[in-house]
């Protein structure tokens, strides 16, 4: 087997595992629930897996395995500073409409792939951007083949995509070797298969970039891009060893899906009465078991019990020393409340931990104005930050895409990096009080109603026309009774 088919950044052997783990917490769903739903101690297998764990039983049950839900805490963080970060499109004068429109190797739009490295960054904290060129068929002109849409595209690679990778001393990319895993099935009339592809990207001599192609560890094609094309991929954000701040995010998240799937059985479960047998009663009806059952059916009723008596969703049996008598107990209202109040100072803490606290309505509303003011900077900066990222990613992935196509239409992206996350329901109420000040002149007043704009923006987005019009009535008043009322 060839070594390109075995290499590994010692960063991923460290880090892989996690970083999977924090895509699929911004994703949640059910792959995430079986990766990081925990087995409770002593709990049996009928109430984890349910039906599957007695076949014999029937679809019908299902446990708790399969019934527990994702609420996608970390995940709502990674959804929000995208909300944000994309409010306000970038600027793009000069950009080609139909590669604005579909960027990307299946079809996204430019938008789509920002959003997606925005996510990759919240989640891994790094990801790569490639250059996917087509082959394009002899014989045809240029202006045919993008015609039919054959000209280079942007594709986003997650952090395990690219297993192995090496940089300078001067910081500049050496070689990388990228991962896909593929599904031929081109013919109909024959099996699908998937196979694994790595391409070993390199600068080679002469200063031109060479590739391996290996399909399933044997290779399959090599050569060289044309004279002058760079390295296809580049990263964005920083590979390293060391923990990133989603990972916390993540681990709160499964303690809370785990929590939330606890409750869930206990409400189930001890809500309702709980039975209590007398040992007696118990060992008389499994006697009574012993006597009629035979053969590996008998036995696996007996098992059964057993499994029923450790678990610790089955009925209590008590020893005749004790009271002996079959009952039921309840627990108390206060101690079902003790799991949703730890749910929710965990989501609270969750959302306070990455700087996101004014996202949190219940938190809002007990913070002071010193809290809210360090929390706005710190949400704002981590936006900016992300923004002046992208935007000089973006402007690596056009110089890439002008020298992979020179007929690419390039063009200057400028992102927006004012962030003004607000409270509206604070800064209403600041405007009013602010409003019911006397004698406030025509200046002030008309400063309180720009502000009062801006929070009905914040709403109700208006549009560049209404935004316009209403501009154009404050700038209108005047101290004439007959002008508008303010």
């Amino acid at each position: 087997m060839s070594i390109i088919d075995e290499r590994r950044h010692p960063i991923l052997d460290l880090r892989e595992r996690k970083l999977r783990l924090n895509r699929l917490a911004c994703l949640g769903g059910e792959a995430y629930v079986r990766a990081r739903l925990w087995r409770a101690p002593n709990e049996s297998r009928l109430s984890w897996e349910g039906h599957s764990a007695i076949q014999s039983y029937g679809s019908w049950d299902t446990g708790r395995r399969d019934r527990a839900v994702c609420h996608r805490e970390a995940g709502r963080i990674a959804d929000k500073i995208n909300q944000y970060l994309f409010a306000r499109p970038p600027r793009r004068d000069g950009a080609d409409e139909a590669f604005v429109a579909d960027a990307g190797t299946g079809g996204e739009s430019l938008a789509e792939i920002w959003q997606e490295v925005s996510t990759a960054i919240t989640c891994c904290g790094w990801c790569w951007v490639a250059i996917v060129s087509p082959r394009t068929p002899e014989g045809i002109s240029l202006a045919e083949a993008q015609a039919r849409g054959l000209r280079p595209r942007l594709a986003v690679l997650w952090p395990w995509e690219v297993p192995d990778w090496r940089f300078g001393a001067d910081g500049v990319l050496e070689w990388a070797i990228t991962e896909a895993h593929v599904r031929e099935d081109a013919d109909p009339l024959a099996d699908a298969k998937d196979v694994r592809l790595r391409t070993l990207w390199r600068t080679v001599e002469g200063g031109r970039v060479g590739y391996t192609v290996l399909r399933d560890g044997a290779q399959v094609a090599e050569g060289e891009l044309a004279p002058g094309a760079p390295m296809p991929l580049f990263c964005v954000g920083r590979p390293s060893p060391d923990p990133w701040w989603f990972d916390e995010a993540e681990a709160v998240q499964a303690q809370l899906t785990n929590l939330d799937s606890l409750h869930n059985e206990n409400l189930a479960r001890t809500v309702y009465p709980q039975l209590i047998i007398s040992a007696g009663t118990f060992d008389n009806l499994e006697a009574k078991l012993a006597e009629v059952a035979t053969g590996e059916g008998g036995r696996r009723v007996i098992e059964l019990v057993k499994e029923l008596t450790r678990s610790v969703d089955a009925p209590i049996v008590e020893s005749a020393e004790e009271s002996g008598i079959t009952r039921y107990i309840q627990p108390n209202a206060s101690d079902l409340k003790a799991i949703p109040d730890t749910i929710r100072e965990g989501r609270a803490a969750l959302f306070e931990s990455v700087g996101l606290a004014l996202f949190n309505r219940e938190q809002r509303q007990i913070q002071t104005a010193e809290s809210k003011a360090f929390d706005h900077l710190d949400t704002a900066a981590t936006l900016r930050q992300r923004a002046n990222l992208l935007e000089e990613a973006e402007r690596r992935s056009v110089a890439l895409l002008q020298a992979a196509d020179p007929a690419f239409r390039a063009y200057e992206p400028v992102w927006n990096k004012d962030f003004d996350v607000p409270d509206a329901t604070g800064d209403a109420q600041a405007l009013l009080q602010v409003g019911n000040l006397p004698n406030l002149t025509l200046t002030q007043r008309k400063a309180l109603l720009r502000a009062a704009t801006t929070v009905l923006d914040a709403v109700a987005p208006l549009s560049q026309d209404d935004r316009r019009a209403i501009d154009a009535e404050i700038d209108a008043l005047t101290d004439d009774p007959g002008g508008l009322d303010v």
